[in-house]
């Protein structure tokens, strides 16, 4: 019960193709994106679509039993319950200094929203602000969510060089 994968290639602005093979017989493949079951297939290949602003973590595993490593995946999703006579809904960050619109939410009669922020930076504490706008233009009263990112950290940025003497020198 062991995946490999056997290649990973970029093959759109927002498409991975990737594929891989397992050292059981026939087996069922579950593709998980970001820790989320996106695929149960029994083919040893498949194209993954990711948006600009998410990191891509693609898991592959060959047993229902199995389940995914735990992604921090560098985004945050905050949530609220609808407010009566309410057109929309303001999303602010903290800036350090200020608040700073971010986005705008259009209330469509949900009694839960939810907006999902950007990747955000690493190691860094977020402030935002949800604060609805009323059907009579004024804004209600806000709602602050505050938390820390901690995610995966990206791929360390090195230059690799192979030494004459088979050695190899990190830059």
């Amino acid at each position: 019960m062991a995946v490999t994968i056997l290649s990973q290639q970029k093959s759109g602005p927002n498409t991975w193709t990737l594929s891989w093979t397992s050292t059981l017989a026939n087996p069922t493949f579950y593709v998980y994106q970001n820790g989320i079951l996106i695929s149960i297939t029994q083919s040893n290949s498949g194209i993954i679509s990711v948006s600009d602003s998410n990191q891509l973590i693609i898991e592959v595993l060959d047993s229902a039993t199995q389940t995914p490593a735990e992604v921090y995946d560098g985004i945050v999703v905050i949530g609220w319950y609808q407010t009566p006579n309410t057109t929309a809904y303001k999303i602010e960050e903290w800036n350090g200094s200020a608040w700073t619109t971010v986005a705008t939410v259009t209330d469509i009669g949900n009694w839960w929203n939810t907006w999902t922020s950007p990747l955000l930076p690493d190691c860094q504490p977020y402030q935002f602000k949800v604060t609805p706008i009323g059907t009579n233009g004024n804004n209600g009263q806000s709602q602050t969510f505050t938390g820390f990112m901690v995610r995966i950290p990206d791929a360390p940025q090195a230059n690799y060089l192979l030494n004459s003497d088979s050695t190899v020198t990190l830059s």
